[in-house]
Order: C-alpha cells, then sequence, then structure tokens
C-alpha cells in the first residue's frame, strides 16, 4: 500500500516499488530506429541521429510512465492533484532522459558506425524492451486499489483469461506498532 502509518501517526508516502527506471531504457535506444528524413539510410551520422532521437524519446516516455503510474494512487486518493503529478512526470522524464543521453548518444553511434555490433544491440534492445514491459506491468498494478484489481480479476474470468496479478509487496512493524486504523480518503 502506498500510504503508510509512520512512529509519528502521520501517513505517508511510500512507493509499493522502486519507481525509477534503470539501463533498460537506454538499451532500448540500439535496437529501434525510425527513418526521420526517408533515406532509407540507418548508417554514419544519419543513423546516430535517427537512433540517437529515437533512444532519447522512448527512455523520456518510459520514465514518465513510471513515474506517473508510481503517484497515480495518491491521485487516487485526492493526496495529488493531477496538475502536480504531471509535472512530476515531466521532471523525471527530462531528468532521466538528461542523465542517461551521453549513454543513448554512444549506443546510436557505435550502432551507426560499426553496424556489425547491431545484432548485439538488437538482442541487448529486446532484453531491454522486455525488462520494461515487465516493470511497466507490475507498476500497473502497484497503482490500482483492491476495487479496480477485483474488476480486472472478473473481467478477465469472464473473458476466460487466467490473471496472475502480483501479490502487493507488504511490509510488518518491528516495533510492534498495530495497524488497525483505516488509511484515510480525501475524497
Amino acid at each position: 500500500m502506498p500510504l503508510q502509518k509512520n512512529k509519528n501517526g502521520r501517513f505517508e508516502f511510500v512507493p509499493a516499488t522502486s519507481g525509477q527506471p534503470g539501463l533498460e531504457g537506454i538499451a532500448f535506444s540500439g535496437w529501434l530506429a525510425p527513418d526521420l528524413n526517408l533515406d532509407g539510410d540507418s548508417m554514419f551520422l544519419d543513423g546516430a541521429a535517427e537512433l540517437s532521437i529515437s533512444g532519447t524519446v522512448f527512455a523520456g516516455v518510459y520514465a514518465g510512465l513510471m513515474k506517473f503510474l508510481e503517484l497515480e494512487p495518491l491521485v487516487k486518493v485526492g493526496a495529488l492533484k493531477r496538475r502536480q503529478q504531471l509535472s512530476e512526470v515531466k521532471t523525471a522524464a527530462f531528468e532521466y532522459t538528461r542523465d542517461k543521453a551521453i549513454w543513448i548518444i554512444c549506443i546510436a553511434c557505435i550502432v551507426a558506425f560499426l553496424p556489425g555490433l547491431a545484432p548485439v544491440f538488437g538482442v541487448l534492445g529486446f532484453l531491454g524492451a522486455s525488462t520494461m514491459s515487465i516493470r511497466l506491468v507490475r507498476q500497473f498494478f502497484a497503482s490500482m486499489n483492491e476495487e479496480e484489481l477485483q474488476k480486472l480479476r472478473d473481467a478477465a474470468a469472464a473473458a476466460g483469461v487466467e490473471l496472475n496479478v502480483p501479490a502487493p509487496v507488504t511490509t510488518t512493524a518491528t516495533t510492534g506498532d498495530v495497524d488497525d486504523e483505516p488509511l484515510p480518503t480525501f475524497a
């Protein structure tokens, strides 16, 4: 549960998972490059620019989605406004892109100037995309409350699909505190 009571009896936001994207966001940059200038060339300077642009866009979108899903429970209970959430998403996407830009550009240059290494970076990109999708799905389920999860399970059961939603991470108090008070709703 993202809202937990601290020692002072106040509720604080504790993300269920680490919402920080890792290196999987930059591994995807050497995998997919749209042909932006429509010349059919993906090597040398054109290829490096296309891979760099697409890599930074994908990394920024990934970081933004992770932050959006991390803050969604706060918006649902009214502790955070949608405008504040979107501002945090923008900041997270910009900072992740800024911090990882040099790595994305290096990968793009290596793939563009040494095309023999493209299969290696293709495999790394596929692994990065797989890791990104797994983390996004877990973050999506962590951002849902129990009612929404039950509706999703019921809809999946009606469609004949077995839905294995990962169980939320629960922590126990080691000081003997008992949390028998329900979490507040701000709506």
